[in-house]
Order: structure tokens, then C-alpha cells, then sequence
């Protein structure tokens, strides 16, 4: 006759009662039936936010580094602009002056150092006759 050792005797099942474990629900991975725990849903909810939070943070720095960079770029413009601003507020105001314009009219060999420079100035309208 064929002996078989004895099966382990099995625990009697304690179930747990009350409307929270009833309502509980009992997840399982797929074919090796581990049980999915309360950390583990923390534990990936906690990953998922750090992603959210890092990629955010990440996305943010880039920005700051772009507006840095672009704030550097616009400050070399403005001296730039500043300085021909400048130079030509010195161009109106040497233009102002009374013999401007035949030291413009010689500079540009219109005329010689010798000859007399004339300059004719729009008459400016005055009262009808």
C-alpha cells in the first residue's frame, strides 16, 4: 500500500467583520498573486508626484536660465541704444549752433574755406496781409 504523509492541518479562517472590511476591496498583481498594499499605492502616488514636482521645477529653472539670458542680451542693447542716443542728442545740439551749417556746407566741399556760405531758411508764415 502506498503511504502519503499527512496533509498539514489547515487553520480555521478568521475573518474579519464590520462594514469597512466588507467594503474593502482585495487587489492582486497578475499571476503571482502578491497583494497590493496600502504603501504600495502610496508609494507609487508618491513617485508620480515627485515627477510631477521635479518636472516642474526642472521646466522652471530652464525658464529662469532663458530670461537671464535674454534679460543679458537686452542690457547690452539698451547701452547700445543709450550710446546712439547720445551721440545724437551731441549732433543736435552742435547742429544748433549758428555756423553749423556752413562748416557742414565746407565739410562736404560745398563750398571753400575762402567762400562765404549762405544759408536760406524756410520763411516761417506770418500773419495774412
Amino acid at each position: 500500500m502506498l503511504h502519503l504523509p499527512a496533509l498539514p492541518a489547515e487553520r480555521p479562517l478568521r475573518l474579519p467583520t464590520g462594514l469597512l472590511w466588507e467594503a474593502r476591496v482585495r487587489w492582486r498583481m497578475a499571476r503571482r498573486r502578491h497583494p497590493i498594499r496600502r504603501w504600495h499605492l502610496a508609494a507609487v502616488v508618491m513617485v508620480a508626484l515627485s515627477l510631477w514636482v521635479g518636472t516642474g521645477l526642472l521646466s522652471g529653472w530652464r525658464e529662469n536660465v532663458r530670461l537671464e539670458r535674454q534679460a543679458g542680451r537686452l542690457a547690452v542693447q539698451d547701452r547700445v541704444l543709450a550710446a546712439l542716443v547720445a551721440r545724437e542728442g551731441a549732433e543736435l545740439q552742435a547742429a544748433a549752433a549758428p555756423g553749423w551749417a556752413a562748416e557742414q556746407a565746407r565739410a562736404e566741399g560745398l563750398a571753400n574755406p575762402s567762400q562765404a556760405v549762405y544759408v536760406i531758411t524756410p520763411a516761417r508764415p506770418g500773419p495774412a496781409a
